[in-house]
């Protein structure tokens, strides 16, 4: 009768995985996390991201959060810009804080190819420029 005791307790043993003399640990196996979120994949032409912007009526989301971020105004457009006005603001001169301003929003200037339409300007000659 002691055997089917010891046998019982060693099935229940077994089942929560603890450790048994000369015996090897059952280990659960893993789950996968389902909680886990696929990642997007991203478009990589930002343009075609500003289509269907511009179908929902938000442009300027596109503007802020897609457009300034990207390589091409980052590393080429802005740059050119700051370089062709010798780092300086083109209203007051100043050397500090500036910033690329448009003067129009045309897919043209935007993809870069109109610069006459972009300007470097200093914060303040910005904040002017948009609120006076």
């Amino acid at each position: 009768m002691n055997r089917d005791l010891l046998s019982a307790k060693e099935l229940r043993l077994e089942d929560v995985g603890a450790r048994l003399p000369n015996k090897k640990k059952v280990k659960a196996p893993k789950k996968k996390h389902s909680s886990k979120r696929k990642k997007k994949k991203r478009s990589r032409n930002i343009f075609e991201l500003r289509k269907k912007y511009r179908e929902e009526g938000k442009l300027g989301v596109w503007y802020r959060r897609i457009y300034l971020r990207s390589k091409l105004w980052k590393e080429v457009i802005r740059p050119r810009i700051l370089e062709r006005d010798s780092h300086m603001c083109v209203h007051c001169g100043c050397p500090h804080n500036l910033s690329v301003h448009h003067r129009c929003y045309h897919l043209a200037v935007l993809k870069g190819n109109r610069d006459n339409e972009l300007e470097t300007i200093c914060r303040e000659c910005h904040y002017k420029k948009h609120f006076d």
